[in-house]
């Protein structure tokens, strides 16, 4: 069965690659707006990164075989990949995240920014939700304030926290104060 998809996947990939050099421009054009809109990871902004991130890594060919443990990434892959994941971190993420058991795969390096950021982990799930309560509103900075209502709400639901109903609206009138 494994043999099957890593076959089936790797035939995909070979189609890829063949549809990429015939729109060679077209996909340039493209790989490069997006390396230009997809900010360095920071501890604040996972989740937005990670969309843009995943976009890149699709449109080049390469996110199923980097999440797929039984499909393994040519050479030329894995050194792009990693060029490219430590190039869109800052310093300090960086320091968090590449160690000498990573710096040499891709694939580790991409499940060890996972790993980091999982808000499966109580203190992110926590750092998520503490960050939504203490949003601070400013009469001058409706439009703002909006936008970071929205991100919050974005990290909540990735994390698996639904606030709808009279849970959301409770914690959207009162900030979460009882």
């Amino acid at each position: 069965m494994a043999d099957a998809e890593a076959r089936l996947v790797q035939t995909a990939r070979a189609a890829a690659l063949n549809d990429m050099t015939r729109n060679d421009g077209f996909c340039q054009a493209m790989l490069k707006a997006a390396l230009d809109t997809t900010p360095q990871l920071t501890e604040d902004n996972y989740s937005f990164w990670k969309d843009k991130m995943t976009g890149l890594l699709e449109l080049r060919g390469v996110f199923t075989a980097l999440e797929s443990p039984s499909m393994a990434l040519t050479n030329n892959e894995s050194v792009e990949l990693k060029l490219l994941l430590i190039s869109k971190m800052d310093t300090i993420t960086q320091n968090n995240v590449i160690n000498s058991e990573n710096r040499n795969s891709a694939k580790e390096i991409w499940k060890s920014i996972k790993e980091r950021f999982a808000l499966s982990q109580s203190s992110n799930r926590a750092r998520v939700f503490n960050d939504f309560l203490y949003l601070n509103f400013k009469e001058d900075a409706i439009d703002s304030f909006i936008m970071e209502v929205r991100v919050s709400i974005k990290k909540m639901v990735n994390m698996g926290c639904q606030p709808t109903g009279c849970q959301g609206r409770f914690l959207l009138a009162t900030g979460g104060e009882k």
